[in-house]
């Protein structure tokens, strides 16, 4: 879907993980470069206002220096082996579907990852069903994260800094606020040592339960005429898919598209290979939304135009099937707040495997 998209000349967001591997998400880069048009994964967290606001500030230093990170997430999927979660041939995944967050929580937070560790339970069909990570990222910070598909963890996420602590309010990848608990130098970890908190909001107002902000992010960029997102650049979608690659290699879970030890692509006579044909889209269902360029006879970039594929997808109130929190999946009740900008956009979300 997505390569027929773009050689169509159309602008496409689509659902995380890009694909299911670095080599395929390259191709889809070089693809839309090739074509002209936009391309950006849909990693809403990375959109998210309070995500923005407290990655903004803790770079700039106003939470002391981040020495240690936890993040997880998980809940039990109770279905069947031909889920998009369980099944191999869907990119079933732990890491994928969910890991993908705290990952990408870690990157913008600390950077990028200067090691990696794994270790996973696997089922017997060979995808990873609980997965812990641990990593160290520059200037010595540590992370924590993990994901699950067979318990309730709390979604929840920390940062520990020399001067205090930040706690993400709600699901850590789309919070309600994050809040800054300083400690007074010298005190201990005891809260008679604690300063008034500080509480950390978006520069503007959360739009339902936040995806809204990566359709205003596709939005502003393509009435710019840009073809990547500074919010999720390429370069930051390859980074990530490289770390799941890589921690898929220690966990042994393969797809039959990885095949880890195949050249890329022939030789550009400078010693370089290139990308190959033949992409995979993965990571469970895709949400997949290309852009229409509309025909104007004005200057300038003419407002997009979604090509309507399918019908937005209504979940149980409580986020999904039996409970299941929402981890990439977009219902109508979400976009009310832009119901304008939908009947103008008419964005769609086109599940593939359901």
């Amino acid at each position: 879907h997505a390569r027929m998209a773009i050689e169509a000349g159309k602008h496409v967001m689509c659902e995380k993980p890009l694909t299911l591997n670095a080599r395929d998400a390259e191709e889809m880069v070089r693809l839309a470069r090739e074509h002209d048009v936009f391309l950006m994964e849909a990693m809403w967290s990375a959109c998210h206002p309070v995500v923005r606001e407290l990655r903004e500030r803790l770079h700039a230093g106003d939470f002391g220096t981040p020495r240690q990170l936890r993040a997880e997430l998980g809940f039990v999927v109770s279905a069947g082996p031909d889920d998009r979660l369980l099944d191999p041939a869907l990119g079933a995944s732990a890491l994928l579907d969910m890991g993908i967050y705290p990952l990408t929580f870690a990157h913008l937070m600390l950077g990028a990852p200067e090691q990696l560790t794994a270790t996973a339970s696997l089922s017997e069909s060979g995808i990873d069903l609980d997965v812990a990570l641990t990593g160290r990222y520059p200037g010595g910070a540590l992370a924590t994260m993990s994901a699950s598909m067979t318990s309730w963890s709390d979604r929840s996420a920390a940062i520990a800094t020399d001067t205090g602590r930040v706690e993400l309010h709600g699901q850590f990848h789309h919070p309600d606020k994050a809040v800054f608990h300083p400690f007074d130098p010298g005190s201990t970890n005891d809260v008679s040592g604690q300063a008034e908190p500080v509480e950390v909001l978006g520069r503007e107002p959360v739009l339902g339960r936040g995806y809204a902000h990566e359709i205003a992010e596709v939005d502003r960029c393509v009435r710019a005429g840009l073809r990547e997102s500074s919010l999720v650049p390429h370069d930051q979608t390859l980074a990530i898919m490289r770390q799941l690659d890589d921690v898929r290699r220690q966990l042994g879970v393969t797809y039959p598209a990885d095949d880890w030890g195949r050249t890329t692509g022939p030789d550009d006579g400078a010693g370089r290979r290139g990308p190959t044909t033949g992409m995979t889209i993965g990571g469970g269902w895709m949400g997949l939304a290309p852009l229409q360029r509309r025909r104007s006879g004005r200057g300038g970039s003419p407002p997009p135009m979604v090509i309507p594929g399918g019908r937005p997808r209504r979940e149980a109130p409580t986020g999904g099937p039996g409970g299941r929190p929402d981890t990439g999946s977009r219902s109508g009740s979400d976009l009310t707040p832009m119901r304008g900008w939908r009947r103008s956009l008419g964005w769609v979300a086109c599940p593939t495997t359901s």
